[in-house]
């Protein structure tokens, strides 16, 4: 995760509930009731490329990063050193969760050691206690992360004061035993308090950077038919190691893929929707040769995935670069991919593209934050599924 920048968004964060079904589309037909009036603002941070949304922990006010690939609320602590330009969460003397190991014997305290997509990413940390509210949703309680270590290259993102994971329980961090989501203990907490329905958590990303008349959006427990163009198409999660991950995706590329037929890729593999991965899409290697097999003299320089190609054309004008097509549930999704350079580390003149080759041990690509600024997306934590359309 973490990387380049590209567009400014202001994003506002709703969190309430309609009075009205959802959209019954694919296998999702959601009651929600009772609307939750406060709001939240949500900023898209171009300097770090994320969106953060103001959280409440107790009775201070932290800016966490939501990320849909991971499943741990961590924050920076006091007992951080150096911590740079972040709010300091301040546990005080609260108890810290003990927990007994898988193999018996005495409780010990729990911890958490995280290490992201980047070199040198490392946070680690002790477990606690604390009730968390976003916007107008009810606080839960729930084990948080406490951060005690936290490496250069983590610190040197000044966006925000922690992570608010939005993943499933099988990502989360915490051992010797994992604990519960934000998600999972707001569904946890449904069960006692009658202002939460069960299957609550649907939430949608709207990163429309062109919206006139409504700033875009994340929200929780409501889909805005509006922000959308024709229907929903619907694909099935495959959330059994925590990612919200899309299996068997094939893929098409060519120029102006709206009206003229595409080449087909031949590779098929999974994709994870990432909010907090990089603003690239990252592909297997085979899927990036087909792609950048379009573009004339694109040729993976380092042999690390990563294209370069003359930023002209033979007659002198800007290089296009090809759409490319997923297909994936019931529909397909078209990425607008645009050039990006020159690169003044390679050869003069050359360019390189946002889809990155990768050798993937999982068999998984990775949709970043370009495709959420191209498509409405759908998170149904419950079936799980996601949805998607392109914008309205």
């Amino acid at each position: 995760m973490f990387s380049y920048s590209q567009s400014r968004l202001v994003l506002a964060f709703s969190l309430y509930q309609s009075i009205n079904a959802l959209p019954s589309s694919g296998n999702l037909n959601i009651q929600l009731q009772r609307r939750w009036n406060e709001s939240l603002s949500a900023i898209y941070q171009p300097t770090c490329d994320h969106w953060s949304v103001e959280a409440k922990l107790g009775d201070q006010t932290l800016n966490l990063l939501v990320d849909t690939g991971s499943s741990d609320l961590w924050v920076y602590s006091s007992l951080v050193q150096n911590p740079g330009n972040h709010t300091l969460y301040d546990y005080g003397d609260k108890p810290v969760l003990q927990q007994v190991p898988a193999e018996g014997g005495a409780a010990v305290n729990a911890t958490f050691d995280i290490s992201y997509g980047f070199a040198g990413s490392n946070v680690k940390g002790l477990v606690g206690y604390e009730t968390v509210s976003l916007g107008g949703a009810p606080p839960v309680l729930m084990n948080i992360e406490i951060a005690t270590e936290v490496t250069d290259e983590v610190k040197k993102l000044p966006c925000w004061d922690g992570i608010i994971g939005m993943g499933f329980k099988g990502l989360n961090r915490v051992r010797p035993q994992n604990v519960n989501t934000y998600l999972e203990r707001l569904l946890e907490t449904s069960k006692t308090n009658p202002k939460i329905k069960p299957n609550l958590p649907v939430f949608t990303i709207d990163g429309n950077p062109q919206r006139s008349g409504s700033k875009p959006s994340f929200e929780l427990g409501h889909i805005s038919r509006e922000k959308y163009n024709g229907e929903l198409y619907y694909a099935p999660v495959n959330n059994k190691d925590g990612w919200w991950a899309v299996d068997n995706i094939t893929f098409e590329a060519g120029f102006d893929i709206d009206h003229y037929p595409g080449q087909a890729i031949k590779s098929k593999h999974g994709m994870v929707f990432d909010t907090g991965g990089s603003g690239l899409i990252s592909v297997q290697n085979a899927t990036a040769a087909g792609y950048y097999a379009l573009i004339p003299n694109a040729r993976d320089i380092s042999n690390n995935g990563s294209y370069y190609f003359p930023c002209k054309t033979a007659s002198g004008t800007d290089q296009k670069m090809p759409d490319l097509k997923l297909y994936l549930g019931n529909g397909t999704a078209i990425y607008r991919a645009s050039l990006l350079g020159p690169d003044t580390s390679q050869i003069p003149g050359t360019c390189t593209g946002p889809i990155q080759g990768r050798e993937i041990a999982e068999g998984l690509g990775n949709v970043g934050g370009d495709f959420f600024r191209s498509h409405f997306v759908v998170f149904d934590y419950g079936t799980p599924a996601i949805q998607f359309a392109p914008f309205n």
